[in-house]
């Protein structure tokens, strides 16, 4: 698998959030978090600076993704799998680096791993 793809999943509460906020504090002029549930004042309450850009599902298929170096999506299994097919997975064929937070399940296994 190519380097610009990661996947962190764990259990609830392992600090998968903390992980991709760090990442998005390190290149906040660069990264977009796509986020299904938490709004940019709840990760800026985590510790987000408040430069890192923050959209849902409606603003993403609206904005210039290719301003960004990296993509960080805020737990892939909240999103619909035509949302996916349409707007993450083609993200894949691009430069952009993909950051993925996903719930794993109790077995080990994840949600919806997209780079398989």
């Amino acid at each position: 698998m190519d380097n610009k793809f990661l996947l962190i999943s764990g259990r609830p509460g392992s600090g998968k959030t903390d992980l991709m906020i760090y990442y998005a504090n390190q290149y906040p002029e660069t990264t977009l978090i796509l986020s299904a549930e938490s709004t940019k004042k709840q990760l800026q309450k985590k510790g987000l600076k408040e430069t890192v850009k923050v959209v849902g599902k409606k603003k993403f298929t609206k904005i210039n993704i290719n301003k960004f170096d990296a993509v960080c999506i805020d737990y892939i299994e909240l999103f619909d799998n035509d949302f996916i097919k349409n707007y993450i997975e083609p993200l894949k064929n691009t430069d952009i680096r993909m950051i993925v937070i996903d719930q794993m399940k109790r077995d080990g296994s994840v949600h919806h791993n997209i780079f398989v």
